[in-house]
């Protein structure tokens, strides 16, 4: 993956999730643009796929109030390695 230039001057929080079982590619490409960007944050969704949001609607609400209210990710939330 070819990253766009400027994404390390981004300052604005970003969150970056895939579901553990998501495409190996999609990430890579998160843990690559939350180690670039200064205020991102990439976690993965423990053995869930693409449809993850769907599949765990409560944690999908959770993780966006937490996120939106500044009050940290769900633990179950689990930080990408590398990251």
């Amino acid at each position: 993956m070819t990253l766009p230039e400027g994404m390390d001057k981004v300052m604005t929080p970003t969150l970056f999730v895939a579901g553990e079982r998501e495409a190996k590619e999609t990430t890579a490409s998160n843990r690559k643009l939350a180690v670039l960007m200064p205020n991102a944050s990439c976690r993965i969704a423990p053995k869930l796929s693409h449809g993850w949001l769907a599949q765990e609607q409560n944690l999908h609400i959770e993780m966006v109030k937490a996120w939106t209210e500044d009050k940290g990710i769900p633990a179950v939330l689990e930080k990408c390695p590398g990251a």
